[in-house]
């Protein structure tokens, strides 16, 4: 085993640390601005990595999670079509060692409890085709968690609740046998058969599940003695009674098997313990340090060696421990993270040479997010809502792609005179419709042909240029944006903020200090909405229109500046500051180019500065934050899940639209801004005309 993967926490985010062992070189493969564990499974070919993306909507307050899988051969990601849909809170998903499996935990439509889910999936170098294959749910109404596969992909075992008050039992869920009515989740899935193994031992979650294959069990962690004590369990495929091994302990964190079953390591009270399960014998593999506290476990291939995770009271290290002869040695130090588990990397010759070829040498904790993350913000409501940024973390550029998902409405918006009509998508189902604020031109469902379950996805910068020949990846980035707020949410409900009611700094005195205070405000779109009666005021355009420049120059370096480029393009479009038409114009241009290009989503400050340039251009537009985030997010939503050729008609006929308004928009707005500066050069000449003559007559 040449690498490792560390799946690695601090105070402000969560990482995927691919750890060469030879030498601690190492390289970033994920990174997420959340502080809850990814959760992550790795493909037996390393094709993709699968990960928990914490998520948040700012305008609706839920929160839920998603799973997204990393592409290493691209450096981008897929979201699986669950994460596209605000219904469902996905986590969990784990991989099954053929690679042509995942299931997953699945909740849907605000349900309490989780169900479990199994796909087929197809993958390429550039894409990942999922079809649902069949689901299962609790028969008493409460939760499923942590499905594990078994060898071959067909069976998997999961855990589901078996009293309302957290007791948990190990079940068995086979695939290739029909499953009965009471198990089946609804219409979403297809049921297959289940049975429970091990209802009579309360079974810790937290403990996860272990396969035995060679001794046809599954390892997991019981309550004993009242509950008070947790101990390991060998649980038989059978369904015999589970076997404890080793001792009763406070707490057991980590379990780890050897390939042929005979060894069992697990960390436990500040302690690693091995069983050895054939002499029924139980040892600690290091001497215990006070200061040192084993966090994750990993055993070699060949189990010879026992790799650990030890944290200590300003840093992690990674040790190696043989089997044979328990003396530590320190592989890295992962600085100031704590690592919540190891995952062992195949040591199939293409990925090592992958890994090798991208390896960084970095001797400190894990760097900052990269440039060319995709980031989006949304307004709050004005009733409630939050304000926070979305930022989706990670290596590599995520806009070049494009969209895939159900038009159920389109929206008319009339552009300036001579401009064609701009059509956008509202929600029309399967949730309340949140109706952009204009004319609405509804396409009926039954116009629309969903298919089958099944659904492909292309990641991030794809090589192909038609935009009928492209997946769902603009769609993915742009609904990770804008629908669910990712955990690193810069949240102005919390902590320090201005309270409702209170007086903001007068614009007019300190546009800057103004522009801080609608950061801090607990309403920031009606403090920037408050601009509106200054519309049309030149000195204050131009504090605008500088703010916007400085704010566009931040963000391109500083992922943190996205909600202050949004409320800077909302401030400019509520005054209607025609001084800030150039840098609107560039973000347009930005749009239009990827576009043009790639078929990609404009993100959505780029939305708002083209809303922001309408309403400059004509007094009669309205400019309002939400509708205008309103229009966006159904965009998203509604183009969540075209299917087929009249769907890729569809959205390519959206595409041209929105490219061509946003071209009229940018022809038309640069041409009255060149005539209004070739008028201020003729007034101007004009001026030092009649000085000139004054001049030279006095």
């Amino acid at each position: 085993m040449r690498w490792i993967v560390a799946e690695a926490i601090d105070d402000a985010r969560a990482c995927l640390i691919a750890l060469r062992l030879a030498d601690g070189a190492r390289r970033m493969l994920f990174e997420s601005p959340q502080t809850t564990p990814l959760r992550a499974a790795l493909h037996p070919e390393l094709r993709r990595i699968a990960v928990d993306v914490s998520a948040r909507n700012a305008v609706r307050g839920e929160a839920r999670s998603r799973v997204a899988l990393l592409n290493l051969d691209k450096q981008g990601r897929n979201w699986l079509h669950q994460s596209l849909d605000p219904r469902w809170r996905i986590g969990g998903a784990t991989f099954a060692d053929t690679g042509r499996r995942l299931a997953l935990e699945g909740a849907y439509d605000g349900a309490p409890f989780a169900e479990i889910y199994v796909y087929d999936l197809a993958l390429s170098r550039v894409a990942t085709t999922e079809k649902l294959l069949a689901g299962v749910r609790n028969p008493l109404g409460l939760a499923c968690a942590r499905p594990v596969f078994l060898p071959g992909g067909d069976q998997l075992v999961y855990l589901r609740q078996t009293r309302a008050d957290g007791g948990w039992g190990l079940a068995l869920l086979d695939l290739a046998r029909p499953g009965a009515a009471d198990t089946r989740p609804g219409d979403r899935a297809p049921s297959a058969f289940t049975e429970p193994l091990a209802d009579r031992l309360d079974i810790v979650p937290e403990g996860g599940l272990v396969p035995m294959p060679k001794r046809r069990s599954v390892l997991c962690v019981g309550r004993v003695r009242g509950g008070a004590r947790q101990q390991l369990h060998a649980a038989p495929l059978s369904g015999a009674e589970p076997v404890p091994l080793g001792h009763s302990h406070n707490r057991i964190g980590a379990v780890a098997t050897t390939p042929d079953g005979r060894q069992v390591a697990y960390v436990a009270d500040g302690g690693v313990f091995v069983v050895d399960l054939d002499r029924g014998e139980t040892h600690e593999a290091v001497t215990r340090d006070a200061a040192l506290s084993p966090t994750g476990l990993l055993i070699s291939p060949d189990g010879a060696l026992l790799w650990m995770a030890v944290q200590g009271p300003d840093r992690t290290l990674i040790n190696a421990v043989s089997l044979a002869a328990p003396q530590p040695v320190t592989v890295a130090d992962l600085g100031d993270v704590t690592v919540v588990a190891l995952h062992a990397v195949p040591d199939a010759p293409e990925i090592i040479a992958r890994l090798d070829a991208q390896a960084a040498d970095e001797q400190a904790a894990p760097t900052d997010a990269p440039e060319g993350a995709t980031a989006v913000t949304a307004l709050p409501d004005g009733e409630g809502g939050d304000t926070a940024v979305v930022r989706i973390d990670g290596p590599g550029e995520t806009e070049d792609a494009t969209v895939d998902g159900p038009l159920m409405a389109t929206s008319v918006h009339t552009a300036p005179e001579a401009a064609p009509p701009v059509p956008t998508v509202v929600s029309a189902t399967p949730r309340k419709p949140r109706q952009a604020r204009s004319s609405v031109v509804l396409a009926p469902p039954s116009e629309l042909d969903p298919g089958e379950d099944e659904h492909t996805m292309l990641d991030a910068a794809p090589t192909v240029s038609s935009i009928t020949e492209l997946g769902d990846s603009a769609l993915m980035e742009a609904e990770d944006d804008v629908e669910e707020l990712e955990a690193d949410s810069v949240d102005a409900s919390q902590g320090s903020s201005v309270p409702d009611g209170a007086d903001l700094p007068d614009p007019r005195a300190d546009f800057s200090m103004f522009m801080a205070a609608v950061g801090q405000a607990a309403d920031p779109a009606q403090a920037l909405a408050s601009l509106a009666r200054f519309a049309g005021d030149a000195k204050l355009g131009e504090a605008a229109a500088r703010s916007l420049e400085a704010t566009i120059t931040l963000a391109e370096s500083d992922p943190g500046a996205t909600t202050m480029l949004i409320f800077a393009v909302t401030a400019a479009g509520q005054l209607r500051a025609r001084a800030a038409r150039p840098a609107l114009r560039r973000l347009c241009q930005r749009a239009h180019d990827r576009l043009d290009e790639h078929g990609a989503l404009p993100e959505v400050e780029e939305h708002f500065a083209l809303a922001a340039l309408k309403a400059i251009a004509d007094a009669q537009v309205r400019f309002a934050a939400m509708p205008i985030f309103e229009e966006y997010e159904s965009i998203l939503t509604q183009l969540a899940d075209l299917r087929g050729a009249e769907g890729e008609r569809q959205k390519a006929f959206f595409v041209q639209r929105y490219a061509a308004g946003l071209a009229e928009v940018l022809v038309t707005t640069a041409a009255e801004d060149a005539e209004a500066v070739a008028r201020e050069a003729r007034a101007l000449a004009a001026r030092q005309k009649v000085a000139a003559e004054r001049a030279a007559a006095e």
